[in-house]
Protein backbone atom coordinates (compact mmCIF):
# COMPACT_ATOMS: atom_id res chain seq x y z
CA UNK A 1 0.00 0.00 0.00
CA UNK A 2 2.96 2.24 0.87
CA UNK A 3 4.60 1.80 -2.46
CA UNK A 4 1.44 2.46 -4.31
CA UNK A 5 1.17 5.97 -2.44
CA UNK A 6 4.84 6.44 -3.46
CA UNK A 7 3.90 5.65 -7.17
CA UNK A 8 0.53 8.19 -7.11
CA UNK A 9 2.79 10.79 -5.56
CA UNK A 10 5.40 10.55 -8.21
CA UNK A 11 2.72 10.03 -10.90
CA UNK A 12 1.49 13.02 -9.98
CA UNK A 13 4.37 15.42 -9.89
CA UNK A 14 5.32 14.04 -13.25
CA UNK A 15 2.12 15.14 -14.60
CA UNK A 16 2.79 18.96 -12.66
CA UNK A 17 5.51 18.82 -14.18
CA UNK A 18 4.78 17.89 -17.84
CA UNK A 19 2.00 20.98 -16.93
CA UNK A 20 4.32 23.30 -16.23
CA UNK A 21 6.79 22.66 -19.19
CA UNK A 22 3.87 22.86 -21.70
CA UNK A 23 3.35 25.94 -20.13
CA UNK A 24 6.59 27.01 -20.65
CA UNK A 25 6.50 25.91 -24.61
CA UNK A 26 3.20 28.16 -24.89
CA UNK A 27 4.84 31.10 -23.33
CA UNK A 28 8.10 31.01 -25.68
CA UNK A 29 5.45 31.03 -28.41
CA UNK A 30 3.56 33.66 -26.82
CA UNK A 31 7.29 36.07 -26.13
CA UNK A 32 8.19 35.50 -29.80
CA UNK A 33 5.32 36.97 -31.00
CA UNK A 34 4.99 39.32 -28.92
CA UNK A 35 8.66 40.13 -29.97
CA UNK A 36 7.42 40.31 -33.41
CA UNK A 37 4.93 42.42 -33.25
CA UNK A 38 7.34 45.27 -30.58
CA UNK A 39 9.95 45.02 -33.22
CA UNK A 40 7.12 45.55 -36.04
CA UNK A 41 5.94 48.36 -34.12
CA UNK A 42 9.07 49.74 -33.47
CA UNK A 43 10.04 49.98 -37.06
CA UNK A 44 6.90 51.61 -37.70
CA UNK A 45 6.95 54.17 -35.10
CA UNK A 46 10.61 55.07 -37.01
CA UNK A 47 9.49 55.50 -40.49
CA UNK A 48 6.58 57.56 -39.34
CA UNK A 49 9.02 59.95 -37.76
CA UNK A 50 10.98 60.05 -40.57
CA UNK A 51 7.75 61.20 -42.85
CA UNK A 52 6.87 63.65 -40.60
CA UNK A 53 3.94 62.01 -39.47
CA UNK A 54 1.37 64.29 -37.23
CA UNK A 55 2.11 63.71 -33.71
CA UNK A 56 -1.54 62.32 -33.00
CA UNK A 57 -0.67 59.07 -34.85
CA UNK A 58 2.53 58.57 -33.64
CA UNK A 59 1.22 58.56 -30.49
CA UNK A 60 -1.02 55.94 -30.80
CA UNK A 61 1.40 53.98 -32.05
CA UNK A 62 3.79 54.44 -29.23
CA UNK A 63 0.91 53.68 -26.83
CA UNK A 64 0.35 50.44 -28.83
CA UNK A 65 4.09 50.17 -28.44
CA UNK A 66 3.99 50.57 -24.76
CA UNK A 67 1.19 48.68 -24.01
CA UNK A 68 2.69 45.37 -26.27
CA UNK A 69 6.52 46.07 -24.38
CA UNK A 70 4.73 46.21 -20.75
CA UNK A 71 2.83 42.53 -21.50
CA UNK A 72 6.05 41.30 -23.21
CA UNK A 73 7.54 42.60 -19.89
CA UNK A 74 4.75 40.53 -17.71
CA UNK A 75 5.15 37.59 -19.41
CA UNK A 76 8.70 37.08 -19.75
CA UNK A 77 8.18 37.89 -15.55
CA UNK A 78 5.68 34.76 -15.37
CA UNK A 79 7.86 32.49 -17.58
CA UNK A 80 10.85 33.17 -15.22
CA UNK A 81 8.86 32.09 -12.17
CA UNK A 82 7.54 28.87 -14.39
CA UNK A 83 11.36 28.21 -15.13
CA UNK A 84 11.59 28.26 -11.35
CA UNK A 85 8.92 26.01 -10.51
CA UNK A 86 9.73 23.30 -13.13
CA UNK A 87 13.41 23.01 -11.48
CA UNK A 88 11.98 22.68 -8.21
CA UNK A 89 9.41 20.50 -9.58
CA UNK A 90 12.50 18.43 -11.06
CA UNK A 91 14.49 18.31 -7.42
CA UNK A 92 11.34 16.93 -6.15
CA UNK A 93 10.48 14.09 -8.70
CA UNK A 94 14.40 12.91 -8.23
CA UNK A 95 14.04 13.22 -4.52
CA UNK A 96 10.98 11.30 -4.92
CA UNK A 97 12.92 8.06 -6.85
CA UNK A 98 15.46 8.04 -3.80
CA UNK A 99 12.59 7.01 -1.60
CA UNK A 100 12.39 3.81 -3.97
CA UNK A 101 14.42 1.04 -3.73
CA UNK A 102 16.08 -1.42 -6.26
CA UNK A 103 13.44 -4.06 -5.96
CA UNK A 104 10.80 -1.43 -6.45
CA UNK A 105 12.09 -0.09 -9.27
CA UNK A 106 12.14 -3.31 -11.01
CA UNK A 107 8.78 -4.33 -9.97
CA UNK A 108 7.11 -1.19 -11.53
Amino acid sequence: MKNKSKIENLNSSIGLFNGVRNMLFDNVKELDKFSDDIDELYNDIERLERLNTPEYQLNQLKQKYDIKARTYNQLLDAHQQNLISLWKLSKSILKQFNHFSEDEIKKT
